[in-house]
């Protein structure tokens, strides 16, 4: 499929995270020591940065309201 998922979708994908450390790192630089995480946070990276997901937010545990789904 070509184009990014918004433009495929006709929606602005906002991804919310009760991870501080997640939130933290795929805004740095950081190096992630884990192979398999750094491999999914490089494609989270590549995502924001083909502007896929919009953006990335930090939100409090109480306050994910997906969490439910996640259990």
């Amino acid at each position: 499929m070509e184009g990014n998922m918004e433009d495929r979708i006709g929606l602005p994908v906002k991804m919310f995270t009760d991870s501080k450390t997640l939130h933290n790192v795929v805004r740095s630089v950081t190096k992630v020591i884990n192979m398999r995480l750094r491999v999914d946070i490089a494609y989270i990276r590549e995502l924001l940065e083909e502007r896929c997901i919009k953006e990335i937010n930090w939100v409090s545990t109480q306050g994910q309201v997906a969490d439910i789904f996640t259990k």
